[in-house]
């Protein structure tokens, strides 16, 4: 890289109840081969020592910034907030739990010096284990061709982006602007549908570099327990906006077009609505896999009032034995193996 080339790149952290890794973290960023950073971490009111940890590391090196929200107000517009104080030429990120590589950042800006169109760039990531252990590594499509290529025939849950590895030039986010409020009660899909904004605009790429490393709980099997069709399809509901825009120019978020909204949820909740017994299956397998017992008998008693199919009722008991008493570890390796992307769906 030319080194009369040297702009500004600032990277978000949004830090919740992260103690445990957030040091791990931040010295990612500080000893990046790139040194004209800004670190911009907001601990979203933490239960535990995270915004003790900030402090401290804040004192350590000057590119370190640490905000603070004195009430929990959600990834969504804690990054938003992080966008605004943002002074940089480029604008990257990073998960409170994760890693980079000691060169990804310079990686990145050099891609969007040599290709001064792109809108966003991207790279590989590596899952690792809280013992950091690799686990796998992302083959991610690489050219803007490929990329959309992706899109059209792929699940939204299956994106061809690891959404916290990518970068963008400072003048997109003046463009697109940043997570959409419409996300703000469920962080679901806040990152695809600005990626995807993204797309409708610019050129974007992956290098072929594992430059991100995101790390792998146990309960990365599965998300929260959702109870209301919204929140638990909203990958669908990103879908469901990403073609409205291309039909037609803009989507329901942005016309706050009510009835084009409860026509996207009407098709959403039509199966749990035609089969009663559905959403107490899906929340069985969910708590089950989370190891909550109490939770998961509680539901099942409650199936058993409702389901006529006993053939349902038997595959959610043995399923539920299997997930309540089987090691996560050995969960994680099967879900890879069969490439399941959300263990519920499959019910």
């Amino acid at each position: 890289m030319d080194m009369m080339s040297n702009p500004l790149v600032s990277v978000l952290i949004p830090a919740y109840n992260c103690a445990l890794f957030i040091e791990q973290a931040i010295y990612s960023i500080i000893s990046q081969t790139y040194k004209n950073i800004e670190v911009l971490v907001c601990d979203d009111c933490s239960t535990d020592q995270t915004l003790d940890v900030l402090r401290r590391m804040s004192t350590l090196d000057t590119r370190i910034k640490v905000y603070h929200n004195s009430t929990n107000k959600g990834k969504v517009l804690t990054i938003n907030k992080l966008f605004n104080i943002s002074q940089g030429e480029y604008i990257s990120f990073l998960d409170a739990d994760d890693y980079l590589a000691n060169d990804k950042i310079q990686r990145q800006v050099e891609c969007f010096i040599d290709n001064p169109n792109l809108g966003l760039v991207g790279c590989n990531y590596a899952s690792v284990s809280t013992n950091g252990m690799i686990s796998q590594v992302s083959n991610l499509p690489l050219l803007d061709h490929d990329i959309r290529n992706y899109i059209m025939i792929s699940r939204i849950s299956d994106f061809c982006f690891c959404c916290a590895s990518v970068m963008i030039p400072k003048k997109v986010y003046s463009v697109v602007g940043g997570y959409r409020h419409f996300f703000i009660h469920c962080c679901i899909g806040e990152d695809i549908d600005w990626i995807l904004r993204i797309l409708e605009k610019y050129p974007v790429r992956n290098i072929d570099y594992v430059g991100y490393f995101y790390r792998f709980h146990s309960n990365s099997l599965t998300r929260r327990v959702y109870f209301s069709p919204r929140d638990r399809h909203m990958h669908d509901i990103v879908a469901f906006l990403a073609k409205e825009r291309k039909e037609v120019g803009v989507d329901f978020v942005e016309t706050q077009n009510m009835e084009e909204y409860r026509r996207c949820i009407a098709e959403i909740s039509l199966p749990y609505i035609q089969d009663k017994g559905l959403l107490y299956r899906k929340v069985i397998i969910e708590y089950s896999i989370n190891k909550n017992r109490k939770m998961a008998f509680m539901y099942f008693r409650r199936l058993l009032k409702i389901e006529r199919n006993c053939l349902n009722i038997c595959k959610v008991f043995f399923l539920m034995l299997i997930l309540l008493y089987t090691r996560n570890s050995y969960l994680i390796a099967l879900k890879k193996i069969f490439n399941l992307s959300h263990l519920s769906s499959h019910i």
